[in-house]
């Protein structure tokens, strides 16, 4: 008999959460540490590494206990709902206070599949309905906490998260090619209405 799969709440799937650090602690410090901010994480969901600037950080228990392992998940809370999913690059980064990150309990689920699931437009849809803030948003760390997810079987993730990879490897070819088009037409329009303005 095929096991129904189980719907836990997010808090349940995750080991640590780790909250963000005012700027307080991010500056005038000693310890040279890689700092994730807003502007590494574009709207999409995608880490921008060229973007994610080095500092010297105050050494205390407040920022060792935030600093970020490879395959946490990391969550904007302010201004636009955005999740990363941590590389190795980053590996002992930490991050502003905009942010939170949750280390995933991977005998549960696996981290890449719970970062893409936390993307899509329904969860971030449910976000939004609960965020404050008229200017500039704030989103809440509890909603997201208590958001359901199904858990299915091993097997059924790995199928899922091979899926996955695949859909992202297609979305970057039809990005590409949005972009050589994009580029073809200004070439011919430009070249035949006259060069560059």
């Amino acid at each position: 008999m095929k096991k129904i799969p189980e719907t836990k709440t997010l808090d349940a799937l995750v080991l640590h959460k780790k909250q963000g650090a005012s700027s307080f602690y991010l500056k005038e410090g000693t310890e040279p540490v890689k700092i994730i901010r807003h502007k590494a994480v574009t709207a999409d969901g995608k880490l921008l590494l060229e973007e994610v600037d080095e500092e010297h950080i105050k050494k205390l228990e407040r920022t060792e206990r935030n600093l970020l392992k490879t395959g946490d998940i990391l969550v904007s809370l302010r201004l636009n709902f955005k999740v990363v999913l941590i590389p190795e690059e980053l590996n002992g980064a930490t991050f502003t206070g905009d942010f939170i990150a949750l280390t995933v309990d991977q005998t549960k689920i696996h981290p890449e599949l719970l970062k893409t699931y936390l993307n899509q437009p329904a969860v971030i849809r449910y976000m939004e309905a609960q965020a404050g803030g008229a200017i500039a948003k704030s989103y809440s760390k509890e909603a997201l906490l208590r958001l359901p997810v199904t858990v299915p079987d091993k097997q059924t993730q790995d199928k899922l998260l091979a899926a996955v990879r695949k859909i992202e490897e297609h979305r970057k070819l039809a990005e590409q090619e949005t972009a050589k088009l994009k580029e073809l037409e200004e070439h011919l329009l430009l070249e035949t209405l006259g060069g560059s303005p």
